[in-house]
């Protein structure tokens, strides 16, 4: 079993553009050659190159990838990379701008949470303040506006930040879901291919147990509890 990382995949993001999406998930549409090292059966390739139920190779632009198993976790360009085969699944990109200071280590000790800002303290000083939820596409610009409108919450949380050193001031993109419900799950025609994404929000939080889902499904284990909920879409 191999899962594959895509150029241009990181911790924080993925700036493959869309086009390019496209033609790669063209591979997942039109089998080409055997998995490599992956046992030849020619009763059942025959059935896999005729209902196309098989994805037998990954064409990127840092070459052709071949595995047993393929798991897509591109967060919100998850839907894009798949093509056509991930046309049921309702993950879109959520942008959220955030703000970045430097103050003095211990002047905030702990997590703050007030009407859906949140304050996060770093050991050595540094306070993250977020973050907007705004459905704008593939935009991972800054405004003005939102930047503005984080400080004041900030301060209002913690007038201590007014004497603090403004570092940075960006974006990302989460991948929003309904419900944010992600999908962990095996495709419904692709035998060997396998999503674990829709997290929005709360991606840092359950994965140990979206890993724990995902591994079952690998290797045909039995689930801990009922995972129906995170089923691909139909």
């Amino acid at each position: 079993m191999a899962a594959v990382q895509l150029p241009n995949i990181n911790d924080v993001e993925f700036e493959a553009s869309l086009a390019e999406l496209r033609d790669l998930a063209k591979t997942l549409d039109t089998p080409n050659a055997a998995p490599a090292g992956a046992a030849s059966d020619p009763k059942v390739d025959a059935a896999r190159e005729a209902y196309h139920t098989w994805v037998e190779r990954l064409d990127s632009t840092a070459g052709h990838f071949a595995a047993e198993r393929y798991v897509g976790a591109a967060g919100a360009w998850s839907k894009a990379l798949l093509g056509r085969q991930g046309a049921q699944l309702d993950i879109k990109p959520v942008r959220g701008q955030m703000l970045l200071y430097r103050a003095q280590p211990g002047t905030l000790r702990q997590i703050v949470l007030q009407n859906g800002v949140y304050l996060i303290p770093r050991a050595d000083g540094h306070i993250l303040v977020g973050s907007t939820l705004e459905e704008v596409g593939f935009d991972k610009e800054t405004t003005g506006e939102a930047g503005a409108a984080l400080h004041a919450r900030a301060l209002a949380m913690l007038p201590e930040l007014a004497q603090a050193e403004f570092v940075r001031h960006w974006a990302g993109l989460r991948p929003g879901s309904p419900g944010n419900i992600p999908v962990i799950a095996r495709h419904p025609q692709l035998e060997n291919l396998y999503l674990n994404s829709g997290h929005f929000r709360y991606g840092v939080t359950m994965a140990p147990v979206s890993a724990q889902v995902l591994a079952n499904h690998l290797f045909g284990r039995e689930q801990p509890f009922n995972v129906s909920s995170y089923a691909w879409p139909s």
